[in-house]
This record gives C-alpha cells, structure tokens and sequence, in this order.
C-alpha cells in the first residue's frame, strides 16, 4: 500500500501541473528551485499537521498551497485558482473525478480551505515577491 502522504504530493503536482492557471503549469513541493520564473505554485506540509492524523485509518493531512509572483494582484489571482480547484474537491463533494482523485490504494476525500497565507517577501534592493494561498484539509480515505 503506497503512503498517503506520498500520494498526496503526486496526486497534486500532477492535478495542479495539469490546471490552467497563472502558474502555467509551474507547480514545486516543498520548495521551488532558485531563480525560477513566476508565478508558479508550491506546496508543503502545514507546520500545524499532527503526525498522529497522518497515521490513522483515514488520515487528515494539512498542505500549505500558495501562488509565489513578481506582483501583489498575479499572487491573489493564483492563489483564487487554487482555491476554485481544490476548496470542497474532494471524491465526496463532487464527481468523481473532478478534483484530485488519489491513486489506487486512496482516495481523497475532503479538501477544506482553512487558513489565509499573505507574505510580502522583500528581496534585497531588487523588489518584492508575493506568496498568497491557503491551508487546505485533506482528509484521505483507503479504497477498499
């Protein structure tokens, strides 16, 4: 059986790498590499995930997903793609197939919107990059 938390990071490189958006298809887990071209997304683990909720029967694991861009609107308007992609996408909110379906051993099967992120990140003298996005709930279900 594969590990749910892998699955998650395939499953959502490939869903959003897939997605239209500002992004073009530039979408990183953990962290982008140096000097690449935005905007483009990156997810990760939220900081606030209990390794106990990872573990059990129907694991609950929290990403941070955000646009990185060059300006404050090209952030927010990544960052409201991300949300109509994955708020409420889970296999039992909508049709199935919809949202990011999971893999053969799971399903995903809520996506929760959960709390804001908004960082202005001074680069030295050359300007300001913008991370805007959320914390998403992804309550993880095994396929029987």
């Amino acid at each position: 059986m594969t590990d749910p938390l892998d699955m998650l990071f395939e499953s959502m490189r490939t869903y959003l790498s897939a997605a239209t958006g500002v992004w073009e298809g530039r979408v990183y887990v953990d962290r982008a590499p140096a000097k690449k071209v935005r905007p483009y997304i990156v997810f990760f683990m939220a900081s606030d995930t209990d390794l106990n909720e990872i573990v059990g029967v129907d694991p609950m694991i929290v990403l941070s997903v955000k646009c990185v861009a060059e300006t404050r609107q090209a952030a927010f308007l990544g960052s409201a793609q991300i949300t109509a992609l994955l708020n409420d996408k889970g296999q039992q909110q909508v049709a199935a197939g919809s949202g990011p379906i999971g893999d053969d051993d799971w399903e995903i099967s809520t996506i929760s919107e959960d709390r804001g992120i908004y960082i202005p990140d001074r680069l030295g003298e050359t300007g300001t990059v913008y991370h805007r996005g959320h914390q998403y709930e992804f309550r993880i279900g095994a396929k029987a």
